[in-house]
């Protein structure tokens, strides 16, 4: 398994825009990390969000492909699927982001 460094210079995209991507992008924005963009199958839907870059899932390009990808899908079903559409667009650094139960806090990364 290939690693990569998660620090708070590196561009991040997050994956779903539920509760989860949402209380994620408000604590990484908190603690000082860069949110370039939501990736979300219904971003027509949603308002601009801190400056933000909204777009669907198949409008990811090779650019944006590049930087960290964190899902916040809560159907465990889809995560296989989005994982092989994310690497054939070249995306290389996918983390699923998991919580141990839904009332905590605690914040674990699953690294493909």
């Amino acid at each position: 398994m290939d690693t990569f460094d998660f620090n708070k210079d590196k561009e991040i995209l997050i994956y779903g825009y539920g509760k989860v991507g949402q209380g994620l992008h408000r604590r990484l924005v908190e603690q000082g990390y860069r949110v370039d963009g939501i990736i979300d199958k219904n971003a027509e839907q949603l308002a601009p969000v801190d400056n933000c870059v909204v777009i669907k899932p198949e409008e990811l390009d090779a650019e944006s492909a590049h930087h960290i990808i964190i899902l916040t899908l809560q159907n465990i079903l889809e995560h296989e699927r989005v994982v092989k559409m994310l690497a054939a667009k070249g995306a290389e650094k996918i983390i699923y982001l998991k919580r141990s139960r839904p009332e905590t806090n605690h914040v674990y990364f699953n690294n493909y």
